[in-house]
């Protein structure tokens, strides 16, 4: 479990917005919620960045692990680019080794896991639909090739985006604002070779940010007399795992992380998930007023609030990431239950 303290920003507050009935998630609001942050206030954006930061870099430590090559690699959801700079970073032979302790010896560990995990890369497709997103990358490393794809994450129907043209897919905590899952996953299945290829990333899972969750509905109980959803739905890891396997993916391994962030107060988680671009998007959402806000922060202190080593109330939030692999190959074929006869050294 990963654990990082916050320090105390601006507050600012959820938008609203209506419902078409065929849609969880409006996508057009959720890509405005990406960019106002971006465009207004890049350092800002920038600094909150923690947890797909913390995310990717447990992909490619299991991506240097994985024994093949990749040509073309599609980066779902790519942002400005968490992957890109990391392969962009310098060689580990370069890392200062001067500093004594684990956590010199952890970023040296880590930039010799990038160094492989670039050698196994030729050309990256980093695709967003935010271009002010696309447009701030302008990553270079040698022997690797960067091509930027503004396009629809969910529908992936840029002309560029053929079938069976990737080895590789990556996507880093996006894919919780997808509508239709399960064919957004075939769709993915279809982009891959039909040999040797991969599909990896990571999703936030069912339980995040569940203080949260709960604090305003018992807020809102209190206040209204009624509910309304404020916190998006999440998957389980039996939900992802089915649908990996009904995409047609094999050998479907998944992880699951908890990280916790400690906020000073109530008005600063949501202001971080604002600037994350990670605000609510459902159609069903109603406004979330001052004086539900003002109820909840008691509420969340009494029941989730911890004390740290100076004696003051800490909020933790809980953020818990699912960390998926799924496999297509027309080779692979699945082993009969029971069978326990896979050799795990051919397959990575």
């Amino acid at each position: 479990m990963l654990r990082i303290g916050k320090n105390l920003l601006k507050p600012r507050y959820y938008s609203t917005g209506s419902r078409p009935s065929h849609e969880i998630f409006d996508r057009s609001v959720k890509l405005q919620q990406k960019r106002l942050p971006l465009v207004q206030t890049p350092e800002e954006f920038k600094n909150v960045q923690y947890l797909k930061n913390e995310s990717i870099k447990k992909i490619i430590s299991t991506l240097s692990f994985i024994n093949r090559k990749f040509k073309n690699t599609l980066d779902i959801g790519s942002s400005y680019g968490h992957l890109e700079s990391l392969l962009a970073s310098k060689p580990s032979s370069s890392v200062n080794t001067s500093i004594t302790g684990d956590e010199s010896n952890e970023d040296e560990v880590f930039a010799k896991e990038v160094d492989m995990v670039k050698s196994k890369f030729k050309n990256i497709y980093m695709l967003d639909s935010c271009k002010e997103m696309l447009d701030m990358c302008d990553h270079k490393a040698e022997g690797l090739e960067f091509t930027k794809i503004h396009g629809d994450e969910e529908s992936l129907d840029h002309e560029m985006l053929t079938n069976k043209k990737f080895n590789c897919i990556i996507s880093n905590l996006c894919m919780h604002w997808i509508n239709n899952l399960p064919e957004f996953l075939v769709k993915t299945y279809n982009l891959l070779d039909e040999k040797d290829s991969i599909f990896i990333g990571s999703m936030f899972a069912q339980d995040t940010l569940f203080e949260l969750r709960s604090s305003l509905q018992l807020a809102e109980m209190e206040r209204k007399g009624g509910l309304s959803p404020h916190v998006s739905p999440f998957v389980t890891v039996q939900d992802l795992g089915n649908l990996l396997n009904r995409a047609g993916y094999k050998m479907v391994t998944i992880d699951i992380d908890e990280v916790v962030i400690d906020y000073p107060d109530l008005l600063t988680i949501m202001d971080e998930l604002k600037l994350m671009g990670e605000n609510n998007c459902l159609f069903e959402r109603e406004p979330l007023s001052k004086e539900t806000l003002l109820a909840a922060d008691p509420i969340y202190r009494k029941f989730y609030g911890v004390q740290d080593e100076t004696g003051r109330t800490i909020y933790p939030a809980t953020f818990r990431v699912l960390f998926f692999i799924g496999w297509r190959d027309k080779e692979i074929k699945s082993a009969k239950r029971g069978s326990q006869n896979v050799d795990l050294k051919k397959i990575l």
